[in-house]
């Protein structure tokens, strides 16, 4: 029984190839998109994503090693890729970590602002450049780390001429610094209101970022509080300031 069943299924496939050879070109077209077309693409789309699992897996990802957000300022092309060139030489980067001065922030478009809150927030600002209104108002808002947090104190004596301090938030138990605030709807604001410190570094001298190009004139830079890579922050302004 086994042995017919054998040699019956020889017979039809030497019959169908047989048929398939008498075929046109055409005819075998027909056939192969009517019976295994949409298989075929099913099975390549399967390996193409296999493939693309297998090589965000195993291929080093791109990564920002330095980004910092620019407010209400620009940079020329050529000045802003020296600048993040020499910055990444000075951080050691790898072909797939970047530096990143991003120039499109406005601190009067309510996007911007609404886009800068989110990334500060999940860790991908490491540093805000502003002028020094805007960036006292964001140090009563918490967004920065004061420097003596990753500078020495010694780096911070040698920059005192550039430093920069201003009011941050108020944390629960701390004292005030002023009167108790109101805002215009009556709720008590704890922005503006913590411990004077020293949260930014003065750029207005620094030879290098004003190669870049940049229009702002009392531009200050601050680390932003949630930066993922503190110490490279701190090494950047390192470079900033001459060192």
């Amino acid at each position: 029984m086994g042995d017919y069943r054998k040699e019956e299924h020889a017979r039809r496939r030497a019959e169908q190839l047989a048929q398939w050879r008498e075929l046109s070109p055409r005819q075998k077209w027909d056939y192969f998109v009517e019976y295994y077309l949409l298989w075929a693409v099913v099975l390549c789309g399967i390996a193409a994503f296999v493939i693309y699992m297998i090589v965000n897996a195993v291929a080093p990802r791109q990564e920002d090693l330095f980004r910092a957000a620019v407010f209400d300022d620009v940079m020329d092309t050529e000045g802003q890729e020296e600048l993040t060139e020499a910055i990444r030489e000075r951080l050691g980067a790898t072909d797939r970590q970047h530096v990143r001065f991003d120039c499109f922030y406005r601190y009067e478009d309510p996007a911007a602002l609404q886009l800068f809150a989110v990334e500060t927030a999940a860790g991908t600002l490491d540093a805000a450049v502003v002028s020094e209104e805007v960036f006292t108002e964001m140090a009563g808002i918490g967004y920065f780390l004061p420097l003596e947090d990753v500078c020495t104190a010694q780096e911070l004596e040698a920059w005192q001429d550039r430093l920069f301090s201003a009011a941050g938030y108020r944390m629960e138990g701390e004292d005030l610094a002023g009167e108790e605030p109101v805002d215009p709807d009556g709720v008590d604001s704890n922005s503006g209101r913590g411990e004077v410190r020293v949260y930014g570094l003065r750029l207005d001298e620094s030879e290098a970022y004003r190669k870049a190009g940049t229009m702002e004139r009392r531009p200050v830079i601050g680390i932003m509080a949630e930066t993922a890579h503190p110490e490279q922050a701190a090494e950047v302004l390192r470079f900033l300031m001459g060192e």
